[in-house]
């Protein structure tokens, strides 16, 4: 069990690899270990359309993978995609024993893997519920979840003074936050395949919404660009061409437009269709969007997304959390007090009366920059806000 322990580590550890460049797939490292117990193959899932984790190990063992073991840090796959099944290769290398850290969470494939790799005779051992197997699941959350409620795991990202304010009452925000951590944002950006954001966030910062100072090799930014979805409730952008966010930068995904239904126009979806832009018409009840809806339609498709970033201000924030569609917040606190009742708050979200009935947060992660920023990583409390109503924490 020590053994297995520490190459499924050693297969954790070159998942990571993959940071930022596999999705929609989930990122996956590999390990062979030839019948004398040494490493003879190692991989891991490059980018979308690369060979996989097992793959590129066991091509790296060649013949010596014969009667060896695997280590793989999700179940191989059973079924054809932009690649072979995983599989198909591992019995033709002849190994004899599979050990895997997670099922695979997708339910229409489930099992399957390990369910063919066991009939074909090898021994095959999913590792136990311990904390490896939390790592391991922990590295992929977004995958599974995209994979279980075929929607996407939104990260929400927000920056504020310490006592929560995002800019002042003029509206003067630049900058809360120092360079350093304006670059953390950048490389969730690059983690991330799209960017979820609001035409009034666009108009008042010109934001280009694109991958800049991500610690990425620039061709790897430029082929994962996120995909930026904007909404527009009430059409405006599109009559405003020369902001940033419409000019051509390899940097930048495409951009999807969504309007309301009120809104939308033959006009307006014949210039999307002109400049070659996405629209996504949902209900719109006079002030808000359907964003549910939303997250349904941008969980599904060829196209759909794993995990959007959320940039944008308080009110799409505070819907947001008021619906259960957050999994991830990343609150970045600048070291600055404004000390104004009329500043911009950090979110806006239903009001309560009692504390226990606040959204209840999962705090993951703490740490501070050498540039004296604080940077929180939560998690959403499973199962709050499911029905659009803060739920008491326990």
């Amino acid at each position: 069990m020590r053994v297995d322990h520490d190459q499924l580590v050693r297969a954790l550890h070159l998942a990571r690899h993959g940071l930022g460049r596999t999705h929609p797939n989930p990122m996956v490292g590999a390990v062979v270990v030839d019948t004398a117990g040494q490493v003879v193959g190692e991989g891991w899932h490059d980018h979308y359309g690369a060979d996989h984790a097992e793959t590129v190990a066991l091509a790296q063992a060649s013949q010596r993978a014969q009667g060896g073991t695997l280590y793989v840090t999700l179940e191989p796959c059973n079924h054809a995609g932009q690649t072979p099944p995983c599989t198909a290769g591992i019995l033709a290398a002849g190994i004899k024993r599979v050990v895997y850290g997670m099922a695979d969470p997708n339910p229409k494939v489930a099992g399957g893997g390990a369910k063919a790799l066991a009939e074909a005779g090898l021994e095959v051992v999913s590792w136990p519920d311990d904390e490896l197997k939390r790592s391991i699941q922990a590295l992929n959350e977004a995958f599974v979840h995209a994979c279980t409620s075929q929607t996407p795991f939104v990260l929400l990202k927000l920056a504020a003074t310490i006592d929560g304010k995002t800019a002042t009452r003029s509206g003067h925000s630049q900058w809360i936050t120092s360079p350093k951590s304006r670059a953390m944002v950048h490389q969730w950006r690059a983690e991330s395949d799209g960017i979820l954001s609001t035409a009034t966030t666009v108009l008042a910062d010109n934001a280009a919404l694109t991958v800049r100072d991500a610690e990425l090799p620039p061709a790897l930014v430029m082929a994962m660009a996120p995909d930026r979805v904007i909404l527009d409730r009430r059409g405006r952008l599109l009559d405003q061409l020369s902001l940033k966010l419409f000019e051509p930068d390899e940097r930048g995904g495409p951009i999807t437009l969504v309007v309301g239904t009120r809104f939308a126009s033959q006009r307006y979806e014949a210039m999307c269709n002109a400049h070659g832009y996405g629209l996504i018409v949902l209900p719109d009840d006079g002030r808000h969007l359907d964003l549910k809806q939303l997250m349904q339609v941008l969980g599904s498709g060829e196209d759909r997304l794993t995990q959007l970033m959320v940039e944008a201000g308080p009110t799409l924030a505070g819907q947001l959390l008021d619906q259960g569609l957050v999994q991830r917040l990343v609150v970045m606190t600048g070291p600055l007090l404004l000390g104004d009742a009329q500043a911009a708050p950090m979110v806006v979200t239903q009001p309560v009366s009692r504390i226990d009935e606040a959204v209840p947060l999962t705090l993951m992660n703490v740490w501070a920059g050498d540039d004296s920023n604080i940077i929180a990583d939560y998690r959403l409390v499973s199962g709050c806000c499911s029905d659009g109503l803060h739920h008491k924490a326990h």
